[in-house]
């Protein structure tokens, strides 16, 4: 099994759709550190990761101390270090006025928003993706704060993004399961886009250190190593009981720890 799909096979995680958006030129959304929306999206999380899939049109995305950068239709942006960010049709626009309201923003997923001036459209689709800090020390912190990737070019990209499409319909309406449609979805979304940045780096000093502690692994976790000089410290990580997070209502959630074979 490679590097990629162990960690993600030992490392638990949920994620969900929060916003779903339609700007028109000219319009400005700022987004704000993960670490601030996490208490709203999921509390128990102890890492979020945000990203954005543009469904219509395209944007700017800026970031503080980073280039801008353009993005379009079927790109996702991801922000691994879960960084304040900005999405605008033009430079120097500012968002709109007064403090965002958190709470009210993401009480109901995922929330619709329309706003801006008449132009242009830009529809956006914002994710989230709760893990527990293993994930992002083992992959995560090796990743730049901005992540693009195209689900346009492949086949399974653009699957994806129809099965978003018509998820997204799926929960306006009353039959009972779209919520937790969306949720693998936004599971899927967050898979592929690293699936699509590991095959495009594969030459990466990160993921070569990732491919060797995989092919390194003990055969049995939560036990002692039969390796002499024991498992690399990646591993001793891995080995560690696994926090997974289960529903318990529409808005709780609470933590059961499990060790795997």
């Amino acid at each position: 099994m490679d590097a990629l799909s162990e960690i993600l096979r030992v490392v638990q995680m949920s994620g969900a759709f929060f916003v779903n958006a339609r700007f028109s030129a000219p319009w400005c959304y700022q987004s704000p550190k993960a670490s601030l929306a996490a208490p709203w999206l999921d509390p128990t999380a102890e890492q979020v990761v945000i990203f954005h899939l543009i469904t219509e049109g395209g944007c700017r995305v800026e970031m503080d101390g980073a280039p801008p950068m353009e993005v379009h239709e079927g790109d996702v942006v991801m922000f691994p270090g879960g960084s304040a960010h900005r999405m605008t049709s033009a430079p120097g626009l500012p968002p709109p006025r007064g403090a965002a309201d958190l709470k009210k923003l993401f009480a109901s997923r995922p929330r619709r928003l329309a706003y801006g001036g008449g132009g242009a459209p830009t529809r956006i689709v914002c994710g989230y993706l709760a893990c527990d800090t293993r994930l992002a020390r083992l992959l995560l912190d090796g990743l730049p704060p901005l992540v693009r990737i195209s689900l346009r070019d492949s086949e399974a990209g653009a699957w994806l993004e129809s099965s978003v499409r018509y998820a997204l319909a799926e929960a306006r309406t009353p039959r009972s399961g779209g919520a937790s449609l969306l949720s693998r979805l936004a599971e899927l979304l967050f898979i592929e886009v690293l699936r699509r940045y590991v095959h495009q780096h594969e030459g990466h000093a990160g993921w070569r250190a990732l491919a060797t502690a995989s092919s390194a692994r003990p055969s049995t976790r939560c036990t002692s190593s039969p390796v002499a000089n024991g498992p690399s410290p990646t591993w001793r990580a891995l080995q560690a009981p696994r926090v997974r997070y289960w529903p318990s209502g529409s808005s709780n959630w609470s933590a059961r720890r499990r060790c795997s074979t």
